[in-house]
Order: C-alpha cells, then structure tokens, then sequence
C-alpha cells in the first residue's frame, strides 16, 4: 500500500469515529434532558401547596394524610401530650 493510503484511511477511521462520538452524544443528551423534564413533571405532580398564612394551624397540607412537617412547627403543636 502507498503511504498515502495509510493517510487516508487513518483520517477516515478519525472522522468515522467523531462523527459516531457525536451522534451518541446527542442522543445522550436529548435523553437527559427528556428524564429531567419527566422528573421536573413527577415533582410539579408531587408538590403540597402549603398555606402562607402563619397563624393558622394546619392539620394537613393539602393532601389528606401527610401532616405537615415539623420543622417549623412549635412542639407543642407537634406532640401536645409530650412534656418537657
């Protein structure tokens, strides 16, 4: 073989595999972006709207069941028989 035939079939296995480099990234990256849309649709899904309005205490926040977390919450509004 000539040696220019070694030149141009180095360069084409080189852009052959770019181009492949390419096209999977691509598709890796339309994937990632569809599953981060699918999980930003599962958390809008997921979301409790709790009320703003401090005073008023909140048996449950929205969805019947969940009670509010207590963080926030005074103690004695978490566990009113608890003493300390």
């Amino acid at each position: 073989m000539l040696w220019w035939m070694w030149i141009v079939l180095w360069v084409a296995l080189v852009a052959v595999s770019v181009i492949f480099l390419v096209v999977v990234g691509f598709r890796v990256f339309r994937r990632g972006m569809r599953t981060l849309g699918e999980f930003g649709e599962a958390m809008d899904r997921l979301a409790v709207d709790v009320p703003t309005d401090d005073g008023a205490a909140v048996p449950h926040a929205g969805v019947p069941g969940i009670p509010v977390p207590a963080v926030f919450a005074a103690p004695a509004e978490v566990c009113p028989t608890c003493r300390r």
